[in-house]
């Protein structure tokens, strides 16, 4: 049976590489996280133009309501 210490160190010397290779897969890796960040930027551009799209409208509505019905807001307030 295996110690901890020693599975420790038997994991560490199959991990360890060189520092061309780490640089590499480092390289690669924040590539990927680019590349999510591109994604996840699109997808953030898409939600806000759904929020405009749905919020102009509603805006538009809101002010129209309350000029036709100005009189009445007035009276209500006092």
């Amino acid at each position: 049976m295996k110690t901890a210490t020693q599975t420790s160190s038997e994991t560490r010397s199959t991990t360890i590489t060189t520092a061309p290779e780490e640089l590499k897969l480092l390289k690669i890796e924040l590539d990927k996280l680019e590349l999510e960040k591109l994604k996840l930027s699109k997808i953030l551009l898409y939600l806000q133009f759904i929020q405009l799209l749905i919020f102009i409208p509603l805006g538009v509505v809101l002010l129209v309501l309350l000029t036709r019905h100005w009189d009445k807001i007035l009276q209500l307030l006092g």
